[in-house]
């Protein structure tokens, strides 16, 4: 079937557009490149930019440029970069497949025995990674890593459709065939016949889903459109003025279309008639690609010049052909659109960015300072560095000088209908320039800027001492704020109101006061304001050191960082006029279309560079398990997309319930977590810029800490077996331990009833007959010989013991008190008894607690008795008795029963020669006590009698009791 091909010739404009060029810098000015070569860009899925180059391949993650290799590499050089499930592939010259794996790269395949050193082409179709070169065609699949060499076609181009991803690739017999499904097949009818000489640089390229074919022929460009459902190419275009140009990339972004060519970047618009070139670019340069990025932004990769980056919203230059060392120093409007720029050479000029600029003719090398343009009678005020001014009327292109007039100013405004200049001296008013005998100092200090309101009549300057305002009878007052006067670095209106702006903040006038506007804390750049302007929708343009931001009802709609786009360009003062923002100071005129204002992109959420548990790098995943012993977690971040000059710092939080997010050191893209308690935690991360904005989305990370051993169940069900079985151990030998202390207690019982029968046999032995008879016997005696009242002191002290015998006799324990008590009357008996021939002397401790002090119930009295009784009864002469009660070593008491009788020895004698021997039932019922109370309790009671001098010569008898306190 033949088809028609209609051939049409078109021209391309580049006359008058080729003056504006977008502000661009070089990725060089963000980081080092190691290279200058680069043949391909490409942006992954996460973001990030793979750039393959001359001495390898590159990743730029954030602001970090990393160098991505492999130990297994033959060749440094990487070409055609492709992305498939997640990696980026691509290939060198020596023919290996590369894949990324995190950060490395790994050698999929060898395709050098089919390539044949042939450079390939890499197309992503199907699960096959396909290889187009002039060596043939080969695929690899990627599920079973098979190698295919499909055909030997010697391919001199190709494309993919982006939709389909079906591939395209014409041979060197100008024939061309598609894999479609994974399936080969021919497409008829190509309109180049394989016999046509003079044909080069063939390239296919797929533009807004429309494949097209470019080559040169007898030095014309020409293209042709390919129709998919004709199966044909339809329409052949023939371009001139671009002779032998070599499209090595087309990328499509609406309907522009940005050519990267051996000469640079053409930028065109597409048609339903062709291309129209819009611009020029890098005309200098040899590019291989150009790409956007999510951002918007542009790069644009060289062959020589390493990559180019134009900026989202980025500036515009014009190009007014200056010359060397010359920059624009004044700025005017004019009608409509139209600027008046003046330059530091003298020469002015007058048009617009749209359709061009042309130079005035007016004969002058002195540097413009100021500009103004009365539109009334249609001419300029022309203000010049150290010289005369002079007025210039445009119709007539007539100069004329002003005398001494307006030497040097600061700036020209119309006011009250006539024209006021700021000069470094003072403030003048004139009501007409032209007779300058008629001027007005209007203040003789330096004046900086000024502000003409002429809706309310009201003149503000602003001087280097503070802002007046002046009335139309030029009557004038300083502004304050704050009770201060201040001066102005810009002053103009806002809806109904006058702002000005001081170093740090945007000030509104009410009356002859100054309040805050736009305060410090809601300006993104703090460093300094510089100049405001406020466009034609009451968005206020803040011009700062840092850079320049947009404000509309307070809120930021726009900001722009200063950065090296700018090549070194002065950007100090604003100037507005038609929807564009116009700097000062430049070699270029620099401007900004103001209807770039809009909301600000949010920050990208952050991504993972790398994953360390106690040192080890680690697989990057958003699941992540530490085991019970990992100590220390390390995750470096980064945030995807183009950052100039901020810092990017990151928010993150452990525990959404509470809502506690904390936040990194500034600068610092690291996050560590060491000996975190085993569990699952849900870590979600935020990015957030210079300017406290944040990302909207989060970064979240699952962290599982594995339990300890002993933190596990079956742990737990073995703690609960082996404590059931301790419980019934536990309560074994309660049990055991509770009849143990029945036992003890019954055996107590025992013992203490034992102790009792002592007490009363110990009682029966104080009141044997003996100590009755020998009671009565004294009695007796002191009746007969009438002596009535010892009588009746005997008997009674002799009833008081018998009773407190008889209570103490039912009682265990008494207090020492009750025991010294009964022990004191026992012996004012025995004293009466041997009448009053016995010293007795009885020492007690003062420290002691006597009522608190418990001891055996009638303890002490029996060794009392026998010292009277066994020792000294027998002695001749003095008779000493004596008694110390004190305390020993703290925990006892110690009681010393010393006498100075005949000894136990002399005493056994004595008795020995009787026919009915004596027993002590006292001494002998004290010892079976003892025995007793030792047994059930811990502090024992010691008793020790030792006899004082010797055998042959004997001193009497000690005996020392050592009771346990409250034992």
């Amino acid at each position: 079937m033949k088809k028609t091909i209609v051939l049409i010739t078109f021209f391309f404009s580049i006359i008058l557009v080729q003056a504006q060029e977008p502000s661009y810098f070089s990725l060089q000015t963000l980081n080092t490149l190691p290279d200058q070569t680069f043949y391909d860009i490409i942006e992954d899925d996460e973001k990030n930019i793979w750039l393959s180059a001359n001495k390898g391949l590159y990743k730029l993650t954030g602001k970090n440029l990393d160098y991505i290799n492999s130990s297994q590499q033959k060749g440094k050089t990487v070409f055609s970069l492709i992305q498939s499930n997640g990696s980026i592939y691509g290939i060198n010259l020596y023919g290996q497949l590369l894949r990324s794996q995190h950060d490395s790269l790994m050698v999929v395949a060898d395709l050098s025995e089919k390539l044949k050193g042939k450079l390939a082409q890499l197309y992503e179709h199907q699960e096959h990674i396909y290889a187009l070169s002039q060596a043939g065609l080969s695929s690899l699949h990627l599920p079973t890593q098979t190698l295919e060499q499909i055909n030997l076609d010697l391919v001199l181009t190709s494309a993919q459709n982006p939709n389909t991803r079906t591939i395209y690739y014409l041979t060197n017999t100008h024939q061309l065939k598609a894999i479609k499904n994974n399936q080969l097949k021919v497409i008829p009818h190509l309109p180049i016949a394989s016999q046509q000489n003079n044909i080069k640089n063939l390239n296919l390229f797929y533009i807004n889903n429309k494949l097209y074919l470019f080559y040169v022929q007898n030095g014309k460009l020409i293209y042709l459109s390919y129709d998919e459902s004709q199966q044909a190419f339809i329409n052949k275009v023939s371009i001139e003025g671009l002779e032998n140009l070599e499209i090595r990339h087309i990328k499509s972004i609406g309907n522009d279309i940005y050519f990267s060519t051996n000469r640079g970047l053409f930028i065109a618009q597409s048609s339903n008639s062709g291309f129209k070139l819009k611009q020029h670019l890098f005309k200098d340069f040899s590019l291989s690609k150009t790409l956007f990025d999510f951002q918007g932004n542009i790069w644009v990769t060289t062959l020589k010049n390493g990559v180019f980056i134009i900026p989202k919203n980025h500036y515009y230059q014009y190009d007014l052909k200056l010359k060397n060392r010359e920059y624009i120093s004044a700025l005017a409007k004019g009608k409509g659109n139209n600027l008046f720029v003046g330059t530091n050479f003298g020469n002015i000029f007058y048009g617009n960015v749209q359709n061009g600029f042309n130079r005035l003719n007016i004969k002058n090398t002195h540097k413009v300072e100021a500009i103004f343009y009365d539109n009334l009678i249609d001419r300029l005020v022309i203000s010049l560095k150290d010289a005369d001014g002079f007025v210039y009327q445009l119709k007539l292109a007539r100069r004329e000088d002003l005398k001494n007039q307006i030497k040097s100013s600061k700036g020209l405004l119309k006011a009250f209908g006539g024209l006021v200049n700021l000069s470094f001296k003072a403030s003048y008013f004139y009501a007409d320039i032209t007779k300058p005998d008629q001027r007005r100092i209007l203040n003789d200090k330096r004046a900086k800027n000024a502000f003409f309101d002429s809706t309310n009549q009201r003149l503000y300057i602003s001087y280097i001492d503070g802002t007046r305002v002046y009335d139309n009878n030029f009557n004038s007052e300083y502004l304050s704020y704050k009770n201060n006067t201040i001066p102005t670095s810009a002053i103009n209106k806002y809806k109904d109101s006058i702002l000005l702006a001081t170093n740090q903040e945007i000030l509104k006038v009410n009356h002859t006061q100054l309040e805050a506007f736009i305060s410090q804390d809601q300006l993104f750049f703090k460093n300094g304001i510089l100049d405001f302007a406020v466009d034609n929708e009451d968005g206020i343009w803040v011009l700062s050191l840092e850079g320049l931001q947009c404000y509309q009802n307070k809120e930021i709609l726009y900001e722009k960082t200063f950065f090296n786009d700018f090549h070194g360009h002065s950007l100090n003062n604003l100037f507005y006029l038609d929807n564009h923002l116009y700097f000062k100071g430049n070699q270029k005129l620099i401007y900004l279309p103001t209807n770039v204002k809009s909301h600000y992109a949010s920050l990208e959420s952050p991504r993972i560079k790398s994953l360390k548990i106690d040192g080890k790098n680690q697989a990057i995943t958003h699941e992540i398990e530490l085991e019970p012993e990992a100590q220390l977690l390390e995750i470096q971040l980064y945030t995807p997309g183009l950052q100039l000059t901020q810092e990017t710092n990151y928010l993150y939080n452990l525990n959404q319930e509470k809502a506690i997010w904390q936040e990194t050191s500034s600068g610092s893209s690291n996050l560590n977590f060491s000996n975190l308690p085993s569990g699952s935690y849900q870590l979600s991360i935020k990015s957030k810029d210079q300017f406290n904005r944040t990302s909207q989305e989060e970064l979240c990370l699952n962290l599982i800490i594995k339990p300890h051993f002993y933190e596990q169940n079956w742990f737990y069900a073995l703690c609960i077996l082996v404590l059931g079985f301790s419980l019934y151990g536990l309560h074994h030998w309660q049990l055991n331990r509770k009849a143990k202390k029945a036992h003890k207690e019954i055996k107590s019982l025992k013992i203490q009833n034992k102790i009792n029968a002592l007490s009363l046999e110990n009682l029966r032995s104080q009141m044997n007959p003996h100590f009755i008879f020998n009671a009565l016997n004294a009695i007796q005696e002191f009746i007969v010989s009438n002596e009535k009242k010892l009588a009746s002191n005997y008997l009674v002290k002799f009833s008081r013991l018998i009773r407190l015998y008889l209570e103490h006799a039912q009682q265990d324990k008494i207090s020492l008190t009750e025991e010294i008590e009964a022990l004191k009357l026992y012996i004012a008996l025995e004293k009466l008894r041997f009448e009053n021939e016995i010293d007795v002397q009885i020492e007690i401790d003062s420290s002691l607690n006597l009522q608190a002090i418990q001891v055996p119930s009638i303890f002490i009295q029996p060794y009392v008795e026998n010292a009277f009784k066994h020792g000294l009864l027998h002695v001749s002469g003095s008779k000493k008795l004596h008694i110390v009660i004190k305390k020993f070593k703290e925990s006892f008491i110690s009681c010393i029963i010393e006498d100075n009788g005949i000894g136990r020895d002399a005493a056994n004698k004595l008795y020995a020669n009787k026919t009915k021997p004596h027993t002590s039932f006292a001494l002998k019922a004290n010892q079976r006590r003892v025995a007793l109370y030792n047994q059930i309790n811990p502090y024992p009671i010691t008793v020790k009698i030792t006899d004082l001098g010797s055998s042959a010569v004997p001193k009497g008898t000690r005996v020392e009791i050592l009771f346990p306190i409250n034992n």
